[in-house]
């Protein structure tokens, strides 16, 4: 079966509880500075159910 892509918004409501959800333009922000993996089709980005933001590489 092929995996299921969702929006953001559905990607945020699966992967977080209703108190620490966080911001759609912080998930935008995460997929642009590349610590959120996702795919751009026109002008929205889907994302694997599975999807875990990366820590950042701090010096």
């Amino acid at each position: 079966m092929a995996d299921q892509l969702l929006t953001i918004p559905e990607w945020i409501n699966r992967t977080y509880a209703e108190n620490s959800r966080p911001a759609l333009r912080t998930v935008r922000q995460w997929i642009r500075n590349g610590l959120l993996a996702a795919e751009r089709h026109g002008r929205t980005y889907y994302l694997k159910p599975d999807t875990l933001p990366r820590q950042p590489y701090r010096i």
